[in-house]
């Protein structure tokens, strides 16, 4: 029985679901991680225009020197086409927002842990199912051994029947009652063999296997159990059923989410490096590029309307 559960834990598919599930949450939790650090960001552009963009100056528009206009007089400054690169860096690093970055991955390590009980809990029920199933197919192969003695039994009861009721010294009714025996004897054996060939079925695919796949199984179980108290027995199923840590679990996940929305109040800031550059073959922009270093603010201050209006659209509706 020990290596049909090992089999099922190692290939039942209900069990490979729920490990993948926690293999995505690992996943979510390293890219949610990966949102503290600096983020980079590059924009690149290149190209030749298909129109000559020009600037017009009328005359003193950029006000006056000693009196005289500048320019003296109305002026258009126009470049032809010709090729143009554009690239924008910028580094950002969040500040504030690390507290809530972490209630997220807090959020999600709850989240894994969640889904590794979800696990738990599917491999203890399908090493119940298969203890369950082995324990029938054993007594399926018995009853069908059974069914088989009591054939052979009335095979050899009716030819002996029918001997004594040529010889006179036994009716024919109870040939007919040996026969009847012999027939549901015979109804019991087919009975056996199909809900054999079920739970043998059921069992290869809790164990991962094709359902007509042949099973050896050893008749011999050995079931050394020793009972504990009722208290005990209490204490180790709360303790160990991954149900009632699920529950738990996700009040602290819901705890924390309720955090996470009330930090959205806080006031984005960032430290940010950006830099700027362009490049014109025509020589009419000049300059080597721009580059800071600095902070960069982003805050809604109405974002605390959004759970009042929620709030007041649940209460709209329970009236």
């Amino acid at each position: 029985m020990a290596e049909a559960i090992q089999l099922a834990l190692a290939h039942n598919r209900s069990i490979l679901m729920a490990a993948v599930d926690v293999k995505r949450a690992d996943a979510e939790i390293k890219a949610a991680s990966t949102r503290r650090l600096p983020s980079f960001a590059v924009f690149a552009e290149a190209g030749e225009s298909l129109l000559q963009p020009y600037l017009y100056f009328q005359a003193g528009a950029l006000g006056l020197a000693n009196g005289t206009p500048i320019p003296a007089q109305n002026a258009k400054l126009s470049s032809g086409p010709a090729p143009t690169a554009f690239v924008f860096g910028q580094v950002l690093e969040p500040l504030t927002q690390q507290y809530q970055l972490s209630l997220q991955v807090k959020e999600l390590m709850v989240g894994r842990e969640i889904s590794n009980q979800h696990l738990r809990g599917s491999e203890q029920e399908v090493a119940l199912q298969v203890r369950q199933l082995y324990c029938q197919i054993v007594e399926d192969e018995s009853a069908l051994k059974s069914a088989q003695a009591d054939i052979d039994l009335y095979a050899e009861l009716e030819r002996v029947t029918k001997i004594y009721v040529a010889e006179k010294t036994a009716q024919a009714s109870d040939l007919l009652d040996v026969q009847a025996r012999l027939l549901h004897a015979r109804y019991e054996r087919t009975s056996a063999s199909d809900t054999l060939a079920t739970h043998e079925e059921e069992l290869n695919d809790l164990l991962g296997r094709p359902v007509e796949s042949e099973l050896m199984l050893d008749p011999d179980i050995a079931l050394d159990l020793v009972l504990p108290t009722p208290g005990e027995a209490m204490q180790r199923a709360l303790a160990a059923r991954p149900d009632l840590q699920a529950a738990n679990l996700q009040a602290k996940q819901a705890d924390l989410s309720r955090r996470e929305k009330k930090a959205e109040y806080i006031p984005n800031l960032s430290l940010e490096g950006s830099f700027a550059a362009i490049h014109d073959s025509s020589q009419t922009i000049g300059g080597n590029g721009y580059a800071e270093v600095g902070v960069q603010l982003n805050w809604e201050p109405t974002s605390w309307l959004r759970p009042l209006a929620k709030c007041m659209r649940n209460a709209l509706a329970v009236t």
